[in-house]
Parts: C-alpha cells; structure tokens; sequence
C-alpha cells in the first residue's frame, strides 16, 4: 500500500512558480488549500493555464478567500476544516514599483509582503499549536521562494551584483527577513513551535516563457546560518547562473520539494540554468 500523500497549503498561488506547482499537485491528486484575494482567477489560470480539469479543482482543491495578512484566513488555509496540512508552500510576492531614487531604483508595491505574511503564518501556526489543532507530530514543513543574492557567499554571476545589491535591493532585503524568520520558525522547541523543518528555494533571476525542462535545471545547495544543523548531506554549493523560467522552478518545486521533500528539509537550494 502506498502512503497517503502529503496535504498542502499555497500562499502565493497564482504566482507564475506557485501555479505551476499547484497545478501539477491537483493533477496528481493532491488535496490542496490555497489563499486566495480573488478565487475566480486562481480558478481560471489552473483551468486556462494549465488546463485543469474543473471537475479535479472542485474535488482536489478548497479556496479560502482573503489576504496573507489576514490571520483568520490563514488559519483556514493552514487547517481546513481542522484537519491541518502537511507542507505550506509560501510563494509570495510583491509587484515592481518604480523609485526615484538612484540607489534603489526599484522597490514593490508592498515593500514588506514577504516578511508581513511569513509572519502571519507563523503566528497563525503558533495559535494553531496552543489550540491544540496540530499536534507535535502534525508540525509541518515550510517552503519558502527566496532569491540568490542574499547570503555572503557569492551565488551570482559577477555581471549580475549590481543588479541584485543596488537594483533589487529592497526586494531582496524583504526575502533575506523571511528566510531568517522560517529558519529561526525551524529551531524552536516546545508546545507553539510552529514548524518542523523548510526547504528555502532560491532561483536566480526569474523570467516568464514555457519552461526549459528539468534537465536544463541545475541545484545546488547550502544550509542557512541560522539553522546550521537542519539538513542532512553534505552542502554542495550554490549552484550559479542566470535566470531561470518561473514554470521550470514550479516544476522543480513539485517533483522535488513537495514529492519528496525528506530529502530537501533544512536545505537552502539554488536553481539557474
């Protein structure tokens, strides 16, 4: 008998890499959560899309609508119906904004969503916890889209620094707070400890278009500093390039981090082709 497969929970689901991910989940018959401010559109981009049947999204998938900041509609996505998930996959993001500023020419619409919803999740968690909803076994795994360029460790081609430390700076510092916030989520012990494990995803520089295929798709990866003993391995390195197709990183995250993400825990794993 196979096992059951893992429950999940989306935030973040109709980004380019998410809905990908998503997509392929339902398809393969996941049960699936996911948040969403306008359901009808995460509806029509899994149907339009990626051509999901509707008869598997009514089955497979449950939409509670709301915004990541919205503790109540989180706690929803995270535990539907009381029964809590197995993997949260967090895939949130801001929209590009122009700033006239020379030293940070580009901001986002909301400068702090990744670090605001990293923190109502955990949070939500943490209260799930006290409530008695999940369980010390029941903890899940957080996965998290991050970014290169936010470590010490260089994982950026050289002709790419300036755009990642001056350009994106203010995107990236947002993705370097929630990194450190699962990480530290990751560590904790006791009766609120929120997660059991992560598996933070960094692709290079994301860009729209089909996707390359897997084995286009190069992996490396390092733990975070704040969680030096989550993984298990030995740390290959980051892998470094270019960019990466948002479709090639949400295939990645559904056959690796979510179908066999004992494997990928504790791991901080760069994608590039």
């Amino acid at each position: 008998m196979s096992a059951a497969k893992p429950t999940l929970a989306f935030f973040g689901a109709t980004g380019g890499c998410a809905c990908t991910a998503l997509a392929l989940a339902l398809k393969d018959g996941y049960q699936v959560s996911a948040l969403a401010r306008t359901p009808q559109k995460l509806r029509d981009m899994l149907e339009k899309e990626h051509a999901v049947p509707r008869g598997t999204i009514d089955a497979n998938l449950t939409i509670i609508q709301g915004n990541v900041t919205d503790i109540s509609a989180v706690k929803k996505v995270l535990a539907p119906e009381g029964i809590p998930v197995s993997l949260v996959i967090f895939a949130v993001g801001g929209v590009p904004k122009f700033n006239w500023s020379l030293f940070t020419p580009f901001t986002l619409d909301q400068p702090t969503i990744c670090e605001d919803g990293s923190v109502v999740i955990l949070a939500a968690l943490r209260e799930l916890r006290r409530e008695g909803v999940i369980g010390e076994d029941q903890k899940p795994t957080m996965i998290a889209i991050s970014s290169t360029g936010l470590t010490k460790r260089r994982d950026v081609p050289i002709a790419f620094l300036w755009l990642y430390h001056v350009t994106l700076k203010i995107p990236h510092l947002d993705k370097k707070v929630m990194e450190r916030l699962i990480a530290q989520a990751a560590t904790e012990s006791g009766h609120e400890a929120p997660i059991d494990s992560f598996v933070i995803l960094r692709p290079s520089l994301l860009m729209d278009g089909p996707g390359l295929g897997m084995d286009s798709v190069r992996s490396g990866w390092v733990e975070h500093e704040l969680a030096p003993h989550a993984a298990r391995g030995q740390a290959t390195g980051p892998a470094i390039g270019y960019t990466i197709r948002r479709s090639d990183v949400g295939r990645w995250l559904y056959e690796n981090a979510i179908r066999n993400v004992q494997e990928w825990r504790g791991r901080c794993v760069s994608l590039t082709y």
